[in-house]
């Protein structure tokens, strides 16, 4: 089974990279918004589950939340149905056809009563409209989840689809399909933060997701849809966010067209609202107060020494000029401890520190850097309740696209450091790909 990400998230996990992932490569492969009821349920048997499930630990702070590589039981904790009931049955079915790792994968038609006769390399039926749904699972403490997963896909493009979708009800579905030849099999992963009209489902106490291949009366090919090793996971840990572009030859591009709303289940897409990233509200940082203007100087009379005799001319009263107003950033008690400055590109950078001077709280910085044939900009940020350590008066925070070190001055009124960007893979664990050149940066405490 393929072990996948931390794209953290990310993920991260450079979502610049993955902006993309669909085209280059697959030239004949299509995707499109999508979105259908689930109206027909519980019609496949449901023998007992021993495939790998539970939510666990996957590193740092992604969590796995189900996996199944299909070698157990199916469809196990799966729910199969064939929401078409007219034209024969055809469920997703483990089946040793087309496999991506081990010795089975599932095929859209390749169970039920008519579809447990299909054989190998058969084209699949007309009518065919076979979901296998999954949940439901929670997303309430999750700040980003994906599913990632790996499919075979070989139909008419444009019109016989594999449905990637979630729902927070478990029947009004939305997310994204796919059409015509992957050629081989192809990894994806769905971003649960942007499914199509259902927008961001992290913060949800229930999630649900199917795959769906939909077919209609003309035109069928050999195989259809497969899939394998799927993955659910969801980051609980630092809110980090990323609104990078990228440039140069970073990764494959591809056309996402819309079509109409649907009526039925079985055919049709929507074109959700998609939005590329999420930023998190930071709040407003008191602005720093100048103390008032210091009193008029005190005049002050010198004490004179005589030395010899004589008339001595009475002493001249010498007054003192007042002492230069010195600026001190104020802070009410309680707030975060706030500095703006700029990188050595002229871009900006923002520190936040607890008021004990403990912990960096959140670090944004607008970054622009290349590394193997890819140009990464756009502004980062990471922040963290918790924090990181402050010692002796120094600190490195590290994120899924950048590196940033500081040191403050001993009056904690500026600091300065370096930063670094970072290029990660997409799959967990994530990997390095490489690293932009150390640059520096300074700010000043507001």
């Amino acid at each position: 089974m393929s072990t996948i990400l931390t794209r953290a998230t990310a993920a991260v996990m450079i979502l610049l990279l993955v902006a993309g992932a669909a085209a280059a490569d697959t030239p004949h492969l299509l995707r499109q918004p999508a979105s259908a009821i689930l109206a027909v349920r519980h019609l496949a048997p449901m023998p007992p589950f021993s495939a790998g499930s539970g939510a666990h630990s996957s590193g740092l702070d992604w969590v796995t939340v189900f996996s199944d590589d299909f070698e157990g039981i199916f469809p196990g904790p799966w729910e199969v149905t064939d929401q078409d009931t007219k034209h024969g049955e055809y469920y997703w079915g483990q089946r040793d056809c087309v496999v991506h790792q081990g010795v089975y994968s599932l095929w859209a038609a390749g169970a039920g009563a008519d579809g447990a006769g299909l054989a190998c390399g058969s084209n699949y039926p007309p009518y065919t409209s076979s979901a296998m749904v999954y949940g439901p699972f929670d997303l309430s403490d999750a700040s980003a989840a994906e599913v990632e997963y790996w499919f075979w896909l070989n139909s008419e493009s444009g019109v016989d689809k594999l449905r990637v979708m979630a729902s927070i009800d478990g029947t009004n579905f939305a997310g994204f399909s796919w059409a015509g030849d992957s050629e081989g099999w192809y990894e994806d992963t769905a971003d649960l933060t942007d499914m199509g009209s259902l927008g961001d489902l992290t913060g949800q106490p229930q999630v649900w997701i199917v795959f769906w291949f939909v077919s209609d009366d003309s035109v069928e090919y050999p195989g259809g849809a497969q899939v394998d090793d799927v993955v659910i996971r969801k980051w609980t840990g630092p809110e980090e966010t990323t609104t990078p572009a990228a440039t140069g030859t970073a990764g494959p591009t591809f056309t996402v067209t819309s079509t109409a709303t649907p009526t039925s289940p079985a055919a049709g897409t929507v074109t959700p609202t998609r939005t590329a990233t999420r930023t998190p509200t930071v709040p407003p940082t008191p602005s720093p107060t100048t103390p008032g203007t210091p009193a008029a100087g005190i005049r002050v009379f010198l004490p004179v020494v005589l030395r010899g005799f004589g008339t001595v001319a009475p002493p001249t009263p010498t007054a003192t000029a007042p002492a230069a107003p010195t600026h001190t950033p104020t802070v009410p008690a309680g707030a975060e401890l706030e500095f703006k400055g700029t990188t050595n590109q002229g871009r900006e950078i923002t520190v936040k520190i607890k008021p004990d001077r403990s912990k960096v709280t959140f670090v944004e910085l607008d970054l622009q850097f290349s590394c193997e044939g890819a140009t990464i900009s756009g502004k980062s940020s990471i922040s963290s309740p918790t924090g990181w350590t402050i010692t002796d008066r120094s600190f490195t925070v590290l994120s899924n696209v950048f590196e940033v070190k500081g040191t403050f001055d001993p009056t904690f009124t500026t600091v300065s450091g370096t930063w670094q960007g970072i290029r990660k893979t997409t799959s967990f664990p994530s990997v390095e790909i490489c690293r932009g050149p150390v640059s520096n940066w300074s700010a000043t405490r507001q």
